[in-house]
């Protein structure tokens, strides 16, 4: 009894953490990326979703030496929302970036209220309890303070034309099966994690192998890129 209870317990080990070889098959390359900004609730009036909205656009603007016209053309929707938790009030936006031929969802997110029991920070002394103005949100957003507002490269046009020369970029003229995972201008792993332009992030399994992925990155701006195996599981 005991033999036949390790045996299915090897065999169930096995079947999670061993990977079946992958066979690449040629694939047409998607760029077909979720940009769904999805619904989300507020504790904050509209009125006042808006004032802040007012104040993002002013702060991303100068961050990234982005006009009035150049915002408009590129930032092509958005949704407000706020919500409440331990720190305080957040407002958060979600929006879409578009670049040339692709659309990348972005988000970004400052506090715009601290509540008074909240000890933490206390040596940068935030006012409590108060609603902060644009000033004071710039503060927070310098000194990282659960506020965060992304910058651009006000770019036109990518390196590529389409998806498919970006995915030639990457794989050659061979079939590798390095895949698209998602699009942002935040990359992991990579120093600095952010730095003003759009990154495709890649994953894939390698070809005719066991248990061997493929991560990764590519610039879309200056073709910038690396690629490299791990794990796709990891075991102990």
């Amino acid at each position: 009894m005991r033999k036949y209870l390790s045996l299915v317990f090897l065999t169930v080990l096995f079947l999670f953490t061993a990977c079946d070889k992958t066979t690449c098959e040629p694939i047409e390359a998607s760029c077909d990326f979720n940009t769904d900004l999805g619904t989300a609730e507020s504790v904050l009036p509209e009125s006042q979703l808006n004032e802040y909205y007012d104040i993002w656009k002013a702060i991303l603007m100068e961050k990234s030496g982005m006009s009035e016209t150049y915002f408009n053309a590129h930032i092509t929707d958005y949704r407000l929302s706020s919500h409440a938790w331990n720190a305080g009030t957040s407002f958060r936006i979600d929006y879409i970036m578009t670049i040339d031929w692709i659309e990348i969802k972005c988000h970004d997110q400052f506090l715009v209220n601290m509540d008074g029991s909240y000890d933490a920070y206390s040596h940068l002394n935030i006012e409590r309890n108060v609603f902060f103005n644009a000033e004071q949100i710039e503060f927070n957003i310098a000194n990282d303070v659960h506020s965060t507002v992304n910058y651009f490269n006000t770019i036109e046009t990518l390196k590529y034309d389409n998806c498919t020369e970006v995915y030639t970029a990457v794989n050659g003229t061979e079939n590798t099966n390095i895949l698209f995972d998602y699009v942002s201008y935040y990359v992991p792993g990579k120093l600095p994690r952010s730095d003003g332009d759009p990154y495709i992030i890649l994953t894939g399994r390698v070809c005719n192998s066991e248990n061997d992925c493929w991560s990764g990155y590519i610039n879309l701006v200056t073709g910038e890129k690396e690629v490299y195996k791990t794990a796709c599981v990891i075991v102990g």
